[in-house]
């Protein structure tokens, strides 16, 4: 069966990375008794002027690589393309250090009020470097599907640097530099053992024709790295701005905890992009294939996104310290943004069947734009709330979009045929509940317990409810025999 590969891919990349993952949670009743909100506030700035510079001084090659990578089949071929890509990321790196070693106090001024900050940027920059340089190396193991190899170097280093956090803020009392110190620490152990795994030969390989192919497919999805970032992380500075860090720390640990969501839609991305590239011989086949992929992925991963919904509270109370406990309210929407985020990955095809892939950088470019217009609002309204909102609205907004340039290029693209009608009970039974659950007064723990499992059960017989005759007898079969 054509998405029993698909569902493979997803479902080692997610494994492996649950263990980090588990142990990123276990640890942060730990950091919250030593960090305050201040504090998560001066953490969390960091992270967005990461997630700011990295797509800015690697050059769109995130998208790129791909592009040239696949191609050819020759492995020669394939591991030029991987070498050529480090060269010039390494080459944009120390870039990016040099200025950020003149800019560091101006930046930390800008970013946090206090210019005396600058020498976390600067070790905030020497992460993002070494996260540049990592890149081909970790795409390369993912375009082999070498999925078990991918998943045992992330978990290796996801582990290392929760420990090293540990080891930094509570043995040696270093509070942020800490976190920064132990990121960059993991950073490099991700570079070693990454390159280790992917075995690219020819590592003086650099081809001019092949770097100016990059370049010239990477740099137009800039922009559209620049309107993630936005949806992503503009509503931090406006919450910010209307609040204070403080705030901005409690809503990072709900952000934090809704985020293990990106854990599950990150390992369906990684066998995605493989495996809908290998499809590009068979559009019509593609048609009929990415429609059911589409609404597995709605009922599945909408499942998974409500769970968070459900169970924001409970878990909120008993992984934080009372300082951070409002943090519940921006659970469930984190997750329905990577919810929104895997489905615009899934309409994301036809941008690259119809050769338009900068078509998808003016989409997100107007859910940035409605983004920022919507946070500034919805904050305003409803603090942490809000930002939430605005989030998760960001997210759907690109997919929105991009779902209506599917279909008014679908002449040119893709015709794919989406079955809409059979999840829209589905969407509207996990929307009401999960409204419920985040908007209604606090019941106790116990009693919130029982409340998330209940809609829970509810919504998961909807999406059950949902499935074809034989896809229903094909599930029950497929759980009998685990």
């Amino acid at each position: 069966m054509k998405l029993g590969r698909l569902a493979k891919g997803t479902l080692i990349y997610g494994l492996g990375g649950a263990l980090s993952r588990l142990i990123t949670l276990l640890t942060l009743p730990l950091f919250t008794a030593y960090l305050t909100p201040h504090e998560y506030g001066v953490s969390s700035q960091l992270t967005i002027l990461a997630a700011f510079l990295a797509p800015l001084f690697t050059l769109g090659l995130g998208t790129s690589v791909a592009q040239v990578y696949f191609e050819h089949e020759a492995t020669e071929h394939r591991s030029q393309t991987v070498w050529t890509a480090f060269w010039l990321l390494l080459a944009s790196a120390l870039v990016l250090l040099a200025i950020t070693w003149f800019a560091a106090p101006w930046a930390a001024q800008a970013l946090l009020g206090d210019a005396a900050y600058g020498k976390l940027v600067w070790l905030t920059a020497g992460t993002i470097a070494l996260s540049m340089v990592t890149q081909p190396f970790n795409m390369d193991l993912q375009f082999k599907e070498r999925a078990a190899a991918f998943v045992t170097v992330s978990n290796a280093v996801g582990i290392a640097t929760v420990l090293t956090n540990a080891v930094l803020v509570v043995g040696f009392g270093l509070g942020v530099l800490g976190i920064v110190l132990g990121n960059l620490i993991g950073q490099f152990l991700a570079f070693v053992l990454f390159l280790a795994a992917s075995g690219a030969g020819g590592w003086r390989t650099f081809r001019g024709s092949q770097a100016r192919e990059l370049v010239r497919l990477g740099i137009p999805m800039v922009p559209s790295f620049g309107s993630l970032y936005l949806v992503q992380f503009a509503n931090r500075y406006i919450l910010q701005w209307q609040a204070d860090l403080g705030a901005v720390g409690i809503y990072t640990i709900g952000f934090s905890l809704g985020m293990a969501m990106a854990l599950a839609v990150s390992a369906f991305q990684s066998a995605w992009t493989p495996y809908f590239m290998a499809q590009f011989q068979s559009p019509r086949d593609a048609e009929i294939l990415f429609g059911r992929v589409m609404r597995y992925y709605v009922l599945g991963f909408g499942l998974l996104a409500f769970a968070f919904f459900a169970l924001a509270r409970p878990v909120t109370s008993l992984l934080t310290q009372p300082a951070f406990h409002s943090a519940y309210q921006v659970v469930g929407l984190t997750a329905l943004s990577q919810f929104f985020w895997g489905m615009f990955l899934v309409l994301l095809p036809s941008c690259y069947y119809a050769r338009d892939v900068k078509a998808s950088g003016l989409v997100q470019a107007v859910a940035a734009a409605l983004s920022l217009v919507g946070n500034y609002f919805l904050i305003g309204a409803w603090g942490i709330a809000g930002a939430g909102l605005g989030l998760a609205a960001g997210y759907g907004a690109m997919a929105l979009g991009m779902y209506v340039w599917n279909h008014l290029r679908r002449r040119s693209a893709l015709d794919v045929q989406y079955r809409w009608l059979r999840v829209l009970p589905f969407g509207l039974v996990a929307g009401m509940l999960a409204a419920a659950l985040t908007a209604g007064p606090s019941a106790g723990l116990i009693a919130e317990i029982g409340l998330g499992a209940a809609a829970l059960m509810i919504v998961t017989l909807v999406a059950y409810r949902t499935l074809d005759p034989w896809e229903r007898t094909a599930l029950r079969a497929r759980l009998l025999v685990k």
